[in-house]
């Protein structure tokens, strides 16, 4: 068989989050186990810089041969310039480039790309002679439309691309509950849970020695963003409450991710507002997967406190880390972590406190 895969996520930021993670080991999964698929992908040649660090990453599974570039005219985001005539021919565009290749089945492995960028993904167009599927995450803006689609624009953008999922020949979900939300959505769409992993290479990850987290002494640890969703500061509320009322003391909290400065500002108000200590409040920012794997081993417990998550893959790194995992009861996140007693109210940090008082 061969697949084609829409490869410009990994030409946006999406790279350095999990949307990233998860396309490329999902495609270097698909080439390590199934000799008989024949990979291909294209970039937009439009990013160029980006196109060739993206080559970089898939090149060590994906032949030569097979990394393709298609151009579009495209100059910015749809949920800034709306959906310009130039958008809707490089819909066409890339359509054409997939029928010119004539794989047996194209994959959209991100149909929101595009937002803020030139990023143009193939969508179902009935241009395309080929049965394009998708990937479907999760449905969190349409969940939380106040905070997520504040203008015209945006949700105008938003609406587009979620209705396209209705038209996919097939959905491939990251968890029973990104399953269950897509079909919430578009009754009767074709959806598939096909789960999420962690990769063989990670796993295999060998610290870095000149990184040493032991130096922290006991914290806690977060890993991802820090927007309104990830709801970092129940955890810091939790720890004020610890600090007054348990024998669990002295832990410090250390966050690592990519975060706008001004978040981070705002969480440190928070801190030193429950009286906590400054220096028991550390910011990593972006780290290497080496780093990271020592930040889950020495870790005391991870915390993933989201009001809603498609699959929560920090928690599954850290538990195939040994790290305990304390997570909110929200989204795909007790599919993850499958014990309820390690599970917390995401709006009570009381119930945060005392689950980590156990832990």
């Amino acid at each position: 068989m061969r697949l084609w895969i829409d490869g410009q996520c990994l030409q946006t930021a999406s790279r350095l989050r999990g949307i990233g993670r998860y396309v490329t080991e999902f495609l270097r999964a698909i080439a390590d186990n199934h000799p008989e698929v024949e990979l291909s992908i294209s970039f937009n040649a439009s990013m160029p810089e980006k196109a060739l660090q993206a080559r970089d990453v898939v090149s060590t599974f994906i032949a030569s041969r097979n990394i393709h570039v298609w151009h579009g005219a495209t100059t910015g985001g749809e949920a800034v310039e709306g959906y310009t005539p130039e958008r809707q021919l490089d819909e066409l565009a890339i359509a054409h480039h997939v029928n010119c290749l004539s794989p047996d089945v194209a994959l959209s492995a991100s149909p929101f790309e595009g937002d803020i960028s030139r990023v143009v993904p193939l969508l179902p167009v009935r241009e395309c002679r080929v049965p394009v599927a998708s990937i479907f995450y999760d449905a969190i803006p349409y969940r939380y439309q106040d905070r997520y689609l504040s203008s015209a624009s945006v949700r105008a953008y938003y609406h587009r691309r979620l209705s396209a999922y209705s038209s996919f020949a097939d959905n491939l979900c990251i968890s029973e509950f990104s399953r269950s939300e897509l079909e919430s959505i578009h009754k009767g769409a074709s959806a598939a849970n096909i789960a999420a992993g962690v990769s063989r290479d990670f796993l295999e990850i060998v610290p870095n020695p000149r990184f040493d987290s032991n130096l922290y002494g006991d914290f806690i640890l977060y890993v991802g963003g820090l927007d309104w969703r990830k709801n970092v500061d129940v955890i810091i509320r939790a720890l004020g409450r610890l600090e007054k009322s348990s024998p669990v003391r002295n832990l410090k909290l250390v966050l690592a991710g990519n975060g706008q400065s001004l978040l981070v500002q705002e969480l440190m108000m928070h801190w030193r507002r429950e009286g906590l200590p400054a220096d028991r409040f550390l910011y990593l920012g972006h780290v290497s997967d080496e780093q990271l794997v020592s930040l889950y081993r020495n870790a005391r417990v991870l915390i993933q406190p989201s009001f809603m998550e498609g699959f929560g893959l920090t928690a599954l790194e850290a538990i195939c880390c040994g790290t305990p995992v304390v997570a909110a009861r929200a989204g795909a996140l007790p599919e993850v972590v499958g014990t309820e007693e390690l599970l917390f109210d995401p709006s009570s940090p009381e119930d945060l406190a005392r689950v980590l008082a156990q832990v």
